[in-house]
């Protein structure tokens, strides 16, 4: 309730990450040697949101967006309905 729009958006899909894609998580971080289950949370969250920020600003159509708007932040937040 306390996050605007785009910021339920982001966080709808980093959960959905957390949930959805957690063996995937666990196959990454078990490849990077981390022990500590401190850090090894830590970059589960920022993995997913790595993957929320992927899943709505898909790679090809943002630099296509960016490329199109001079790299005007405002309209390319605007495009994706995301915050900077």
């Amino acid at each position: 309730e306390a996050l605007d729009h785009c910021n339920q958006v982001f966080q709808l899909a980093h959960v959905l990450c957390l949930v959805e894609l957690e063996d995937q998580l666990t196959a990454l971080t078990a490849a990077s040697g981390i022990t500590n289950k401190t850090s090894l949370a830590r970059c589960h969250v920022e993995l997913a949101n790595y993957f929320a920020a992927a899943f709505l600003m898909p790679y090809e159509t943002f630099l296509q967006t960016a490329e199109n708007t001079a790299y005007d932040i405002d309209r390319i937040s605007a495009r994706f309905a995301v915050s900077y």
